[in-house]
């Protein structure tokens, strides 16, 4: 498990975040990222959308 909190201590820049959670998540490891931003959900493997507590749309990417 990762703190997020590191990451933004050190990494100013979002592309920079964004960046090393995905070079992470192509290691192995699972990240979950809560978000509203479609911008960066988009680098999600899986993407699960939710609209007033229900699943609206799952998305599965290889």
């Amino acid at each position: 498990m990762i703190s997020l909190k590191k990451i933004y201590k050190y990494y100013d820049n979002k592309y920079e975040r964004t960046y090393i959670l995905k070079k992470l998540n192509d290691e192995g490891m699972t990240i979950i990222q809560v978000t509203h931003n479609q911008e960066f959900a988009q680098y999600g493997k899986r993407i699960i959308r939710l609209v007033d507590g229900e699943v609206e749309e799952e998305i599965i990417r290889n």
